[in-house]
């Protein structure tokens, strides 16, 4: 039976609460708070006015073009539009992939990681093998690299891509979610990619992206893969079983992110850098967190914050904070990693500092 995801429940409940009057800060989802620039809303209205009809199963191909020529630039590879399948969101990307390849394999997952991961291995019929952030690649037959990562924001740098080649080069498949691979904050544009350090594992390599996250489109609901030729041609004829291609005004919308101005994106960056900063410094006296290298997230370390309060774990901390501080966050263990706390970036500053600040007033017993 496959698990609801718990992200998705903890921003509902909380959601819930708000509906209720009460006051809650939502530093739960990783759904940015921004609109769209305008050129993307646009397209969308434009696309709305036109006649509907359904858009061709694996994407429509000027999508497929501007998806393609995205991956290849942010994984340091070339793939064709004739490799990319687009799909509703990433993470039905990251189901068609599983779907397809994983029945019967061992999948090395990431922990801490995006907890979707492992319940979409097991439902895809394989067996999802925990692999320890930095740690070697535990036996198996597939792997999961997630970079820069949910929940800790760490990302792989070029030297770890080569230590890893080695052992990825031995397995079934490797699937890239790069979902974050643009919401980057070192000096280039984007995070490193695999394909870029070891060209030679290409043809057994997927990559997932999609516009959700570095565009503020969460609800477009507009991923892609990218696969070697025979898989996506596999990938496409599943998706035309499955739910045909994604809804005409969505795949506008993101034809219209990809090849418009890209001024957004690196203004996103930005803000969610300078967010990171100054709530890590807030946080500093309280809950110590690691530098994140991109994404929307800080990893907080809660061990003795739950020590101290007597607490059974992170979801006793996170239970409370919401009950009896306002402030909604999502527990460790909810990504494989008890005595964690994952605080979502995603609020506007004001909104986001409250949050903070009853955060450690709790913590501090105020």
């Amino acid at each position: 039976m496959i698990a609801a995801s718990p992200t998705v429940v903890a921003a509902e409940r909380a959601a819930a609460l708000v509906r209720a009057g009460r006051d809650v800060a939502l530093l739960t989802a990783g759904e940015p708070e921004l609109m769209p620039p305008a050129y993307v809303v646009a397209a969308a209205q434009a696309a709305a006015a036109e006649r509907s009809r359904y858009p061709a199963a694996a994407g429509e191909p000027e999508l497929r073009a501007a998806a393609a020529e995205r991956t290849s630039q942010d994984e340091g590879a070339s793939f064709s539009p004739e490799q990319l399948v687009i799909t509703a969101g990433a993470k039905q990307a990251v189901w068609s992939a599983l779907f397809l390849l994983a029945r019967g394999l061992r999948v090395a997952v990431p922990r801490p990681g995006w907890p979707t991961f492992g319940e979409l291995v097991t439902a895809a019929g394989g067996t999802a093998v925990p692999w320890d952030e930095g740690a070697p690649l535990p036996p198996c037959d597939a792997a999961i690299l997630n970079s820069p990562a949910n929940p800790t924001g760490r990302a792989l740098d070029v030297a770890a891509y080569a230590r890893l080649a080695p052992a990825l080069g031995a397995l079934r498949f490797v699937l890239c979610d790069r979902i974050y691979a643009r919401l980057w904050f070192g000096e280039n544009d984007r995070a490193p990619g695999l394909l870029e350090v070891a060209p030679e594992l290409a043809a057994r390599t997927l990559v997932v992206s999609g516009v959700s996250k570095a565009y503020a489109m969460a609800g477009f609901r507009i991923g892609w893969v990218a696969a070697p030729a025979p898989w996506a041609r596999e990938l496409a004829a599943l998706q035309s079983q499955l739910v045909g291609g994604p809804a005409l005004v969505s795949q506008r919308a993101a034809l219209a992110a990809l090849t418009g101005p890209q001024q957004f994106v690196a203004d996103a960056a930005a803000l969610y850098r300078a967010r990171c900063d100054r709530a890590r410094a807030a946080l500093s006296a309280t809950l110590p967190c690691g530098a994140p290298d991109g994404g929307l997230y800080l990893w907080a370390d809660a061990r003795a914050a739950i020590r101290a309060r007597g607490l059974a774990g992170s979801a006793a901390l996170a239970d409370a904070l919401l009950e009896r501080a306002g402030v909604a966050v999502m527990p460790g263990a909810a990504f494989g990693v008890e005595g964690f706390l994952r605080i979502s970036l995603t609020q506007p500053d004001a909104r986001l500092d409250e949050g903070i600040r009853r955060l450690c007033a709790f913590i501090h017993g105020a």
